[in-house]
């Protein structure tokens, strides 16, 4: 679904339907961050999940997800 039609909304995912594995082609370096509280808590008080694709040390592209920004991941 396009953030255009519903920004709450970015995939199609069905009630009862869960995300088990995400792929991420193979011309990006990824990495996820979480903060928290304390280690016994689960959720995080902050969290970003970046991929760059670079060339020759320059970063040419970067995509940015941050988590706990609000109800759901924001892009940025």
């Amino acid at each position: 679904v396009s953030p255009a039609v519903d920004a709450l909304r970015e995939n199609v995912l069905e009630q009862g339907e869960l995300i088990v594995e995400l792929r991420v082609p193979g011309r990006y370096v990824s990495g996820y961050r979480k903060a928290k509280v304390k280690q016994t808590f689960d959720y995080a008080t902050a969290d970003v999940a970046v991929a760059i694709r670079a060339h020759r040390g320059v970063v040419r592209e970067a995509r940015i997800a941050l988590g706990a920004a609000a109800g759901y991941p924001v892009r940025a």
